[in-house]
């Protein structure tokens, strides 16, 4: 499948239709975009990996990023760390370096989500992100550690949504950024309110 623009995905009923193109359909449905919080931009390969296959080699995007900040030292050390992510949807859903943000949905099995890119730019505007369904990502409730969802201060139009998953990896974490509304994305406001209600 190939990439596709936000109007692909800006209304409720494209949405929806989205991930039922992936199969990620529930009774229950909460649709959702958010922006990866963690985002340092840096091409890895990741898009034309084998991921898409269903495979996914480790390692992936820590890879020279680190080492031009603080060290080859750390980098090996997070490469490690990173490597001991076995399951495929946490590996793309802990990559910082290639994705920007995620088309979500909630659902009463856990949730679904389908990767957005920026052209690698520091900046993340929604006009411009594609989304990725080939690398479409799931988790379950039992693969959630913990998760917690934050208001930020002083600011009413975006919460936080942090979430941990079982694994040996200390980096085997997503941490969002939710818009309460946005002029793009017509349905934001109300399944916000609904992710709100019910909780993470």
């Amino acid at each position: 499948m190939a990439e596709l623009t936000l109007q692909d995905f800006n209304t409720i009923e494209k949405v929806r239709s989205l991930f039922e193109s992936v199969g990620y359909i529930g009774e229950k449905n909460c649709f959702l975009v958010a922006l990866n919080r963690n985002y340092l931009p840096k091409n890895t390969g990741f898009f034309t990996s084998a991921m898409a296959l269903g495979g996914f080699n480790t390692g992936g995007f820590i890879g020279g990023l680190t080492g031009a900040i603080i060290g080859k030292s750390v980098e090996v050390t997070m490469a490690e760390a990173r490597s001991k992510i076995t399951d495929r949807s946490i590996f793309i859903l802990t990559n910082t370096s290639d994705i920007c943000g995620y088309v979500m949905n909630k659902t009463e099995k856990g949730y679904g989500f389908i990767p957005l890119s920026n052209n690698y730019s520091l900046i993340t505007k929604l006009e411009e992100v594609k989304a990725h369904p080939d690398f479409f990502a799931s988790v379950t409730y039992d693969q959630i550690d913990k998760s917690d969802l934050k208001k930020i201060a002083f600011n009413f139009n975006r919460r936080i949504l942090q979430m941990g998953f079982k694994c040996e990896s200390q980096f085997a974490f997503l941490t969002l950024t939710i818009y309460t509304k946005h002029k793009l994305i017509p349905y934001q406001e109300e399944q916000c309110k609904l992710l709100l209600e019910e909780g993470v």
